[in-house]
């Protein structure tokens, strides 16, 4: 029978949509920052990432789902192997590959963190939630937070070192975020005082770190009604003290949320009693800085998609292999008329256009993930990524993109992804051309 716990790292496809389609070892060659980058350096990461996805966290898929996740006084406990691989994942250093050198990190092309992504997502969708905001979370340090916060906080995100959380949703603000009460009051040090609850926290607390970094919404006393008076604020589970020593913040887990699925990475509910925190950016401007991390994790999202698609093509494709349907279309001289292996003409058809929508999409996810890279990093913009390989689509569909300045930038960042999605039918063609052979018996 079809083994869940067994994924495949569709390394080929990756290799075709970078090299072939997108012709990204081209345009890294025009980077300062990735001239030393190519395609067989390229290659050698996605098989590590591959084989890291397939031998560690494959595995403690379904035994996760059943297990879940406990919760007793405060504390979270997660499934068994689960901090295991995040440990092995922080040694080989992949939270640092597509961060800034300057602060610790590889430096690599967004595109290569993709690859990642898409695979971890793909082998264990619930161990992929916890980290799911730690770049977004980088990133929104990166470009909004001060230098004190930067030196602080950064070096931790980008080892592996901390997890970071996004805490925006209330009982009573879900899409209307003009609505939420959480409050932030200024204190004497600088600092200042939050209070208040959020819910639906994926990862707002777990066994893997010491220290969590929260990164939430709340309002200043002198904040005016609706999204225009919400800031943002740096909010650890732990401080560090004068002495070098670590003391509790005021940050409390009241629960797990009782959920249908994904019961691996149960998120929580929230609640902060005077918790210290410091704001990021100015005030009243939460939302700008926010954005940076949301758009990161929108992106993360599309990755999970694609990778759901890809582990249920291996699921059905492996279930059409084993499954004996009705009688052999050719049977061998002599042989009887019984129950034959091979899958009907319209099964294969439907297999091969399983494959196909994953190739598709997974273009259109490469495209969005260079350019909206060049949006939410703005130092990342040292030339044009993934425009070569959106003019190279049909004019009828392809999104509006004359070049990726700051200005064009803003016009056109993550959310254009109706005109990626009109896009993934032309790549069908190609992915056709790619992926439209079974190696079905």
């Amino acid at each position: 029978m079809s083994d869940a716990s067994h994924y495949a790292p569709p390394l080929t496809d990756m290799a075709f949509v970078m090299e072939q389609w997108l012709d990204a070892p081209a345009d890294w060659q025009r980077m300062t920052a990735h001239a030393a980058l190519d395609a067989d350096t390229a290659r050698m990461v996605c098989e590590a990432a591959g084989d890291f996805c397939a031998g560690q966290l494959a595995p403690l898929n379904a035994s996760a789902d059943l297990q879940g996740c406990t919760w007793r006084d405060g504390q979270v406990r997660t499934p068994d192997g689960f901090a295991a691989a995040y440990h092995a994942y922080v040694q080989a250093g992949w939270p640092a590959l597509a961060c800034d050198v300057g602060v610790g990190g590889q430096g690599l092309p967004g595109l290569l963190d993709a690859a990642l992504n898409e695979m971890i997502a793909a082998s264990n969708h619930a161990w992929a939630m916890y980290l799911g905001i730690l770049h977004g979370a980088y990133a929104c340090l990166h470009a909004h937070a001060s230098e004190t916060l930067k030196a602080q906080y950064l070096p931790h995100l980008v080892r592996g070192d901390w997890l970071a959380t996004m805490c925006l949703t209330e009982p009573q603000a879900g899409s209307d975020l003009g609505l939420l009460r959480t409050q932030a009051r200024p204190d004497a040090d600088g600092s200042y005082r939050l209070s208040g609850n959020k819910i639906f926290i994926s990862g707002g607390e777990q066994d893997w770190t010491e220290n969590i970094v929260h990164l939430v919404l709340a309002r200043l006393p002198d904040a005016p009604p609706g999204t225009r008076g919400i800031s943002l604020f740096l909010v650890p589970k732990r401080l560090q003290q004068a002495d070098g020593g670590w003391v509790a913040n005021a940050v409390h887990c009241d629960g797990v949320e009782k959920k249908m699925g994904i019961k691996g990475s149960a998120p929580r509910a929230m609640r902060f009693e005077e918790a210290q925190g410091w704001l990021i950016g100015q005030p009243h401007r939460g939302l700008a800085a926010m954005v940076v991390m949301m758009h990161s994790a929108r992106l993360h999202v599309g990755l999970q998609g694609l990778g759901h698609a890809q582990m249920a093509y291996q699921l059905a494709l492996d279930y059409a292999r084993e499954r004996r349907q009705m009688r052999a279309i050719v049977c061998p001289a002599g042989a009887g008329q019984g129950m034959g292996p091979t899958p009907l003409p319209a099964m294969r058809r439907y297999a091969a256009s399983c494959g196909t929508c994953g190739c598709g999409p997974r273009a259109c996810a490469r495209s969005a993930t260079g350019a909206a890279m060049c949006w939410i990093l703005p130092r990342a913009r040292p030339t044009r990524p993934s425009v070569r390989a959106l003019r190279r689509w049909p004019r009828c569909s392809r999104p509006s993109l004359s070049h990726c300045s700051p200005s064009a930038a803003s016009s056109w960042p993550v959310m254009r992804f109706r005109s990626l999605v009109a896009t993934a039918m032309c790549t069908n063609t190609v992915s056709n051309r790619h992926c439209g052979t079974l190696a079905l018996p």
